[in-house]
C-alpha cells in the first residue's frame, strides 16, 4: 500500500490508480464515500491529494454515504467499541 517511494533524494510519485492492489483500490473507494468525494476525481491524483483534499475541503467523516457495511466501517465500529470498553473501564476504576 506504499504511494510514495523515498530513494534518499529522490521521490516516485504514484497515482491512485496505478495502484493495482483491489483492497487498496477498495479502501479507497470507501474514503472517498465516507467524505462525499467522487472517487473520479482522484483516481489520477496521489494518495497525498486524497489527504490534502479532505482536510482543505474540511471533509468531516461519515459512513452516511456508504451504501453497506464495507472494510472501514468494521474498522469504525471496533474502534468505537474499544473506546467504549476502555471508557467504560475506567469509569469502574475511578
Amino acid at each position: 500500500m506504499l504511494v510514495i517511494l523515498r530513494d534518499m533524494t529522490n521521490f516516485v510519485q504514484t497515482n491512485i490508480c496505478e495502484v493495482s492492489d483491489s483492497d487498496f483500490q477498495l479502501m479507497i473507494s470507501e474514503l472517498c464515500g465516507c467524505v462525499n468525494l467522487y472517487r473520479d476525481d482522484v483516481a489520477k491524483q496521489p494518495m497525498a491529494y486524497l489527504l490534502t483534499a479532505i482536510v482543505r475541503e474540511k471533509k468531516k467523516m461519515t459512513l452516511d454515504y456508504l451504501p453497506f457495511t464495507r472494510v472501514l466501517e468494521l474498522k469504525v465500529g471496533k474502534l468505537e467499541a474499544l473506546i467504549a470498553n476502555w471508557q467504560e473501564m475506567k469509569s469502574t476504576s475511578d
